[in-house]
């Protein structure tokens, strides 16, 4: 068989994700399969695999960062343009790289933190250099893309049972050595032990579903939507809304910049008729959703509540707690300590 009939693209609408994924894994050569396999481990680790999984043994901890390590330096070794194509993110890790160093230099007391700075160092190095080598090209894009929106949705199919089994979702997901939240009873996050660090990747992975196959993202975005949802996170909520209001508008105007005036007023009908039918279904269900305490969460941006000054009276207290230290700062990790004493509820 010859290269070309290998490495021929395969259209994308034709072909399901799973068929084209084995077909291009087989075809390709040892550094495409590398960054094959490091965009397959991204999604894992992305939604929340890694975590349900490390917390029950860190032997999946430590493989995934020897699988980045080994396929890291197969690429360096085969791939001639691999410096090329990763010089994008040196910016990003020479910062963390001034980041631990004057954290280390900087503390008071060096010698316990050493390890623990070692340890984020290199775990931070070598998932930004997979990331930067996985994603080389248009075709791991969609498969990273793909393998989020699967992730998504099983975190969704998760929270779902969680909404219907309250039960079965403690002891599928809950991690008996974490202090359960009770501020967190009734959010469900899917494979997350966090709802709001779950949310924040929800909307990472519909964000990716640009890139994805249509019908994988008609569906992940379905499911996606209802797990943002239970997970009533107050920030990935307002950042979906102002996400879909500054997508609406670069729509119209790349419309009205072609001169397509017909597609902007069906784009603005469009938008009007899901607004109306969304305000419909509010005004029609106002009574329940006022006394419905997710709702009423919605609606406290600062999340004042008793023994926590909200979300701004922190901003506040930790831009005083920065101005009182020093210049120079007080080390990696000490921030949290500090901030926990002057602000309580934190």
């Amino acid at each position: 068989m010859s290269t070309e009939t290998l490495h021929s693209p395969i259209p994308r609408h034709t072909v399901n994700p799973i068929s084209r994924l084995f077909r291009y894994y087989w075809g390709a050569n040892i550094v495409e399969r590398v960054r094959i396999v490091f965009c397959l481990v991204l999604a894992f680790v992305f939604t929340g695999f890694l975590e349900w999984i490390g917390t029950r043994t860190l032997i999946i901890i430590y493989g995934y960062l020897g699988t980045y390590i080994i396929g890291l330096t197969v690429c360096m070794i085969k791939d001639r343009t691999f410096w090329r194509r990763v010089q994008y993110v040196h910016v990003l890790t020479g910062f963390l790289t001034l980041y631990h160093l004057w954290g280390i230099l900087v503390l008071d007391n060096k010698a316990p933190m050493l390890f623990e700075a070692f340890r984020s160092y290199s775990r931070e190095m070598v998932t930004v250099y997979a990331c930067a080598a996985a994603l080389a090209g248009k075709k791991e894009l969609r498969i990273f893309a793909n393998g989020l929106q699967i992730g998504l949705i099983l975190n969704a199919l998760v929270s779902l049972l969680g909404y219907q089994y309250p039960v079965y979702y403690a002891f599928l997901v809950l991690d008996p050595k974490v202090a359960f939240n009770m501020e967190n009873v009734g959010r469900y996050s899917g494979i997350f032990t966090n709802p709001n660090a779950a949310s924040y990747v929800y909307v990472g992975c519909l964000f990716f579903s640009r890139w994805a196959h249509p019908r994988l993202a008609l569906a992940s975005r379905i499911f996606g939507l209802i797990a943002l949802y239970l997970t009533f996170s107050r920030t990935s909520q307002y950042l979906l809304i102002i996400a879909l209001i500054l997508a609406v508008v670069r729509r119209v105007l790349l419309q009205w910049k072609a001169g397509d005036y017909k597609r902007v007023a069906q784009t603005v009908g469009k938008v009007g008729v899901g607004i109306t039918v969304l305000m419909a279904i509010v005004l029609a269900n106002l009574d329940a959703l006022e006394h419905n305490p997710k709702f009423q969460r919605f609606q406290n941006v600062s999340d004042q509540r008793r023994g926590y000054r909200g979300r701004f009276g922190v901003l506040a207290d930790s831009v005083d707690l920065a101005m009182r230290g020093p210049w120079y700062g007080k080390g990696l990790f000490q921030f949290k300590e500090g901030i926990t004493q002057v602000s309580p509820g934190v």
